[in-house]
């Protein structure tokens, strides 16, 4: 079984990616209208860390008959279940996953988590085989997609968030390039076909690609602009200035980011707002 991770920022193309991996059958993933399609599981960056990292009999508990309720695992289709024999984490995410696409009929699943960019030095260290892909984008119209979506564009503090969470992204997505399949947003919209298939000859070994437009709803941050939101010039020039920030953190110690962003999710106390959206 096949066992593969899309990674990348937020509003980098991944959902793009993933949902045109799924609607040409190259690889099983739970899908929603709801969710834009391909679905996030969340799983190490929010549901472990939530529940105590995984750690005793009863936190192992609590978790599966938590997720069991969650509308990733609900699509998933396999139906409520015991806890499996795992080892740890990461066998528990790939039996569950690994059950759910043997039963679809496929010879491979994927998962799709931005978050998830912050944790694949451990993806790699703890499952055997894994392949990992890295959508990348240009970062103008990344930092700006995430102040557009998440923030408020007119206040230049959303631009240095963004610009900062942007460098944690990529600084540690950047020291395992060289191990990492990537797929260059620009490009893929460009020619589709072409790239899925290149895709495809990667992870699975080639499947024929039919589709190059996802039929799902378009996860975009600009369908709702109020009149004089955008500013292109201000967009420019507030891009430019917290840049800056971004590049202080792509030159720091992956390690240390690493070391950092764990802290800080340890200290998880909700889980993701969409964690119960259709099945609530």
């Amino acid at each position: 079984m096949e066992k593969i991770f899309i990674v990348g920022r937020h509003r980098s193309g991944t959902t793009m990616v993933s949902n045109l991996l799924v609607e040409n059958g190259i690889a099983y993933s739970p899908v929603h209208e709801e969710h834009k399609g391909v679905h996030e599981s969340a799983f190490f960056s929010h549901v472990v860390p939530y529940f105590n990292g995984f750690k005793s009999n009863e936190d192992r508990l609590t978790l599966h008959y938590s997720f069991q309720k969650s509308d990733y695992f609900r699509l998933l289709g396999i139906g409520a279940k015991k806890l499996p024999h795992s080892e740890n984490k990461y066998q528990y995410f790939c039996t569950i996953m690994s059950q759910a696409a043997e039963k679809n009929g496929y010879i491979a699943w994927l998962e799709k988590t931005p978050a998830h960019s912050l944790f694949v030095r451990e993806l790699y260290e703890n499952i055997e085989g894994v392949k990992i892909v890295w959508v990348k984008r240009n970062l103008y119209d990344v930092i700006k997609s995430n102040v557009y979506a998440f923030g408020c564009p007119s206040k230049i503090r959303f631009w240095f968030k963004h610009a900062v969470i942007s460098g944690c992204y990529d600084r540690i997505l950047y020291s395992f390039r060289e191990k990492m399949y990537c797929v260059s947003y620009e490009k893929f919209v460009a020619n589709p076909k072409l790239e899925l298939s290149l895709l495809s000859d990667h992870l699975v070994g080639g499947r024929q690609v039919t589709i190059e437009k996802s039929g799902y709803s378009k996860n975009s941050s600009y369908g709702k602009l109020k009149r004089g939101e955008s500013d292109k010039l201000r967009d420019k020039i507030y891009f430019n200035i917290s840049r800056v920030l971004y590049f202080l953190i792509f030159y720091t110690p992956a390690n240390v980011i690493v070391f950092a962003i764990h802290c800080r999710m340890k200290l998880r106390t909700k889980l993701p707002s969409w964690f119960y959206k259709v099945y609530s």
